[in-house]
């Protein structure tokens, strides 16, 4: 073989290693396969890596060196030295078989034991080497007895359609409130970074809130991200409608608009994160972007003491986000992890206390901000919103943050509202931020308005969330109605097409039966329901077709596409 085939084939072996070296750090983060876009947001900013930082950065630095070096060492000698030429395949092909059967031991031994002793991150990473790719789970789902499973239940899912469709909810967030006697209200919806409902205890601000709301006991963001959940809100549905051209923009605001309210957003990253500003351009008021979450106080408290009409304000606290910053009289919970944790490494797992309580740290400054933030609101004349854009997994389906699954810790969320002249009400049904405006517009009395603009009815007792796709449209998202977690992409038709199925508590369903009068067949005639109403059409679908589904078989492990915030 001459030396330019080795040095073709060094090449290509070297840009393996590196996906691969890539892809175990990425992997701890997001729990599925980097790819293009994943490299590219790599690449793009430490702002938005949730979870890799620049020791990572240097770390895959010097492995491109070592690298690099080891190929010239190898091309130089197979030019320098012709034995080098007969003895190079033989090494290669001991060296292939060596590695496929560490491999091999990997999977059948590590593996096993990881998942026996629970240790289910290093179960996760362990999953990346090169016997777990795409290509072999494709075959498993094509061939295995999970894929003739879920081909089963798109079959039985597609013969729904002739059945009427069931009732889902009935509105349980709006009728666990009460009229007002007109809208001569303010409406402040905030949104709390990544809040762990677990640890909702430090917030001991909301307390005097929280006594007198509407709290929500299984709420959910309508997505695993940043914008996917502001948007949510703002559209009072789900955000099947991401990525469509030309961006649509809410048709509550265009109401609230109608009704006389002003509107405006505030908070980092509200503007643009997500093309966020692209589907908000019907705000009356431009944005506030502050530079951090306690500079935009006096903002708020000067929107809303203007008398020029009510107030829409949608207000985003990022100060919670990863890598969890607090000023340093915040250190109520200690030890923590330091402020240049290195949150990309394989075991931090075993950070978990430490890491837990800079987060609770973290909470800690926004409990103080909060207590700041509620003495600027008339809750006389207002209500008021307190939810979050999303979940924030503290390691308990063994990863830490958001944006790389649809477990329950990254898109149930906590909810309060507090409507003024209520009492504390719990609701028990599922409900979604595609609720909430629709919930609201109903006790300010804006129903003929909101018709008039066509703003969707929220009906409680579902959530629809998607996994993020960067700027993208998701290609995958969750029906959840309290049952089960059905995951679904979109068909070539527009069609909801079922992926995977789990209980409530992440736990995969690999079989079963859907036939009438069963869990499983409510839960998929309540999606059919859902197609039904928010379901793109075809035309529009084929711009964001389903990809072929070629991820791991645990329906909590995603398709192959990008994701962040």
């Amino acid at each position: 073989c001459k030396p330019i085939h080795w040095m073709f084939v060094a090449a290509i072996a070297y840009l393996a290693i590196l996906c691969i070296e890539l892809d175990m750090s990425w992997l701890q983060m997001s729990k599925r396969h980097v790819g293009v876009a994943e490299v590219s947001v790599f690449l793009d900013g430490f702002g938005q890596n949730f979870g890799v930082g620049r020791a990572a950065f240097l770390r895959f630095g010097i492995l491109c060196v070592v690298h690099a070096v080891a190929i010239f060492l190898i091309c130089w000698t197979s030019v320098r030295m012709p034995w080098f030429n007969r003895l190079l395949p033989r090494a290669v092909g001991i060296a292939f078989w060596v590695a496929l059967g560490m491999a091999s031991v990997v999977t059948v031994v590590l593996m096993g034991g990881a998942r026996t002793n629970d240790k289910k991150q290093l179960a996760a990473l362990t999953a990346a080497h090169p016997l777990r790719l795409q290509w072999t789970n494709a075959l498993y789902m094509r061939f295995g007895s999970h894929g003739r499973f879920i081909r089963r239940i798109n079959d039985d899912y597609s013969r729904i359609h002739a059945q009427p469709a069931v009732a889902l909810g009935g509105g349980s967030l709006r009728l666990a409130g009460k009229p007002l006697e007109s809208a001569d209200y303010d409406v402040v919806v905030l949104i709390l970074e990544g809040i762990n409902k677990n640890y909702l205890d430090v917030l001991t601000s909301l307390d005097t809130v929280s006594a007198s709301s509407i709290r929500a006991e299984n709420h959910y963001s309508t997505g695993n991200a940043t914008h996917y959940g502001i948007l949510g809100l703002v559209f009072g549905e789900p955000i099947l409608f991401y990525g469509k051209q030309p961006r649509r923009t809410s048709a509550f605001v265009d109401a609230f608009g109608a009704a006389g309210f002003v509107s405006k957003r505030f908070g980092e990253d509200i503007s643009t994160f997500g093309d966020i500003d692209q589907y908000t351009r019907n705000f009356s008021r431009a944005p506030l972007n502050a530079p951090d979450d306690w500079s935009m106080l006096p903002a708020i408290r000067d929107f809303l003491a203007d008398k020029a009409g009510r107030k829409l304000a949608v207000i985003y606290y990022e100060g919670t986000h990863w890598p969890y910053p607090h000023a340093n009289k915040f250190q109520e919970f200690i030890p923590e992890v330091s402020a240049d944790f290195d949150y990309s490494g394989w075991n931090i797992a075993a950070s978990r206390p430490l890491i837990v309580n800079r987060y609770k740290n973290s909470l800690s400054e926004l409990n103080e901000w909060l207590a700041e933030f509620l003495l600027l609101i008339d809750l006389d004349r207002t209500v008021l919103v307190v939810t979050s854009d999303h979940g924030q997994e503290m390691f308990e389906q063994g990863r830490l943050g958001h944006a790389g699954g649809l477990y329950q810790g990254q898109i149930q969320v906590p909810l309060f509202v507090r409507i003024p002249g209520g009492s504390a009400q719990l609701v028990r049904d599922v409900t979604s931020h595609a609720d909430v405006l629709p919930a609201i517009s109903g006790w300010l009395g804006l129903d003929s308005v909101l018709s008039a603009a066509e703003a969707p009815a929220g009906e409680g007792g579902f959530a629809i969330a998607a996994h993020n796709n960067h700027t993208k449209t998701p290609v995958e998202w969750v029906f959840v109605d309290g049952n089960y977690k059905v995951f679904f992409g979109i068909g070539s038709a527009g069609e909801f097409r079922i992926t995977g199925i789990s209980d409530i508590d992440d736990h995969p369903v690999l079989s079963g039966a859907a036939d009438p009068g069963t869990t499983l067949h409510r839960t998929l005639s309540a999606m059919k329901a859902a197609e039904g109403r928010f379901a793109p059409s075809p035309a529009w679908a084929n711009g964001f077709m389903m990809k072929e589904r070629t991820g791991p078989v645990d329906p909590n492990s995603q398709i192959e596409s990008p994701r962040l915030q």
